[in-house]
């Protein structure tokens, strides 16, 4: 028997194709390497799976992972372990409005380094989130944390996201993903939990409140416009950007549209953004919107 087969990742990276020959039952140990490293990729965090293409199409478990690549002499001085502080996923729940909320603590003993609020980048040290298994974006702290919370052991700060959920979902929320700030435990920077948005009440015997209808006794409710689900951007500050090995359209520390490997895409994106002056994007039903559109 003779198998094809591919490792890929949840970047949408993939490995050639390779095959095997089975002269008989049997098992084969496969290996694949990824190179990491310098600019385009110095920190990754994600799932990588193995892809049957024949004789049967079938996908294998998922294995999560984070890794951090440093160029030689790159690494930062070491330091004290009881110096370090300690960033966590407290918590994941939703709002009133069913929009993703995550709560962050530094466990200590340390304090949060000045550079997560001075560097503004995209790979700033930032709050990530991926729904049902597909990533979604996030907020930086010095975004989300003005204040600076989070900075003394013991301190929390709240994100509240842009990512409304619509039934039941799972969320699982990363905290300091690009590996930003040195901690003494980095198993705590991630949390996956199951959330439902909870439908509003009953207005009135018989008639039921729905989001974006209106309803009057003896008339059937008729859907209304109502306000709409967008999230708001800067057309002159948005740039593209390459991240985590991925090409991003970004207004500072809003991860606005992911490309994958896609750059001229992006660029193109940019650029209709520009030409259009749009400065919203907006979804008609989330996760995954059966309408979206961008407007000024």
């Amino acid at each position: 028997m003779t198998v094809q087969y591919k490792f890929i990742r949840s970047d949408n990276a993939s490995a050639p194709i390779q095959t095997l020959y089975f002269p008989s039952k049997g098992t084969q140990e496969v290996t694949t390497t990824w190179q990491l490293g310098g600019p385009g990729l110095p920190t990754y965090s994600g799932w990588e799976a193995i892809q049957i293409i024949s004789p049967v199409g079938v996908e294998s478990n998922k294995a999560e992972f984070r890794i951090r690549c440093a160029d030689q002499g790159q690494e930062e001085a070491a330091e004290p372990q009881g110096q370090l502080s300690d960033l966590a996923i407290e918590d994941i729940t939703l709002n009133e409005h069913c929009f993703v909320v995550v709560k962050v603590k530094n466990n200590g003993p340390g304090a949060v380094p000045d550079k997560v609020w001075t560097d503004h980048s995209p790979d700033s040290s930032a709050v990530y989130l991926y729904i049902n298994g597909k990533r979604w974006g996030g907020k930086t702290i010095w975004g989300f944390d003005p204040a600076k919370n989070l900075q003394t052991p013991g301190g929390t700060a709240t994100m509240t996201s842009n990512l409304k959920v619509a039934g039941t979902a799972t969320i699982e929320a990363y905290i300091d993903h690009t590996y930003k700030v040195r901690e003494t435990d980095e198993r705590n920077n991630v949390m996956k939990k199951g959330v439902t948005c909870q439908p509003a009440a009953a207005m009135q015997p018989g008639v039921v409140a729905q989001p974006g209808a209106v309803a009057q006794p003896g008339m059937v409710a008729q859907p209304s416009v109502g306000k709409e689900d967008c999230i708001s951007f800067n057309p002159v500050t948005a740039t593209v950007q390459q991240i985590q090995g991925s090409w991003k359209v970004v207004d500072g520390s809003h991860w606005m549209f992911d490309f994958g490997a896609n750059k001229a895409e992006a660029d193109q994106t940019l650029a209709i953004i520009k030409k259009y002056g749009f400065t919203h994007s907006c979804y008609v039903g989330r996760p995954g919107p059966s309408f979206t559109y961008l407007r000024r």
